[in-house]
């Protein structure tokens, strides 16, 4: 398999949407406001740009094409020890609370095994921080880890 982009739309604010098949992905960063789409039977490592390295405002988004294959994970690691990430994932729990990432622990975002398509995780950096925002339709599939 191969990386692809699947092409961009001035309609949805510009978007550029890039399918990531391939076992490793490195975010550049040019890739802001990026639709990244998560689709391989393999594990996938994806590793974000330094936060110094951004301007502010920087921002992309993770999206499941496919449900992740048994016994496999998709992970999204922050690009330099000292960049945090926050937020929350909202679930499919009756209270719909998911996952929350305090800035102090949490280095990667993972997409565990059978999480369902169409799972996302929003990530925009201002000059300190990733901020975050996730939701999946079942539970504790998309999780925050140190």
């Amino acid at each position: 398999m191969a990386n692809a982009w699947k092409g961009s739309s001035a309609s949805f604010g510009g978007s550029r949407i890039y399918e990531i098949q391939d076992a490793t992905y490195a975010v550049s960063p040019n890739d802001s406001g990026t639709v990244f789409l998560l689709n391989s039977a393999l594990d996938i490592a994806v590793s974000l740009p330094a936060i110094s390295k951004l301007e502010p405002g920087f921002n992309v988004k993770f999206v499941l094409k496919s449900v992740v294959a048994s016994a496999k994970n998709f992970t999204i690691t922050q690009g330099h020890a000292d960049d945090e990430l926050v937020g929350h994932v909202r679930d499919g729990s009756a209270d719909g609370t998911g996952d929350v990432a305090d800035a102090a622990s949490n280095t990667k975002v993972q997409f565990t095994a059978t999480a369902p398509a169409g799972s996302f995780i929003d990530m925009i950096c201002d000059d300190t921080s990733w901020y975050c925002f996730g939701a999946e339709s079942t539970t504790a599939k998309l999780t925050f880890e140190d």
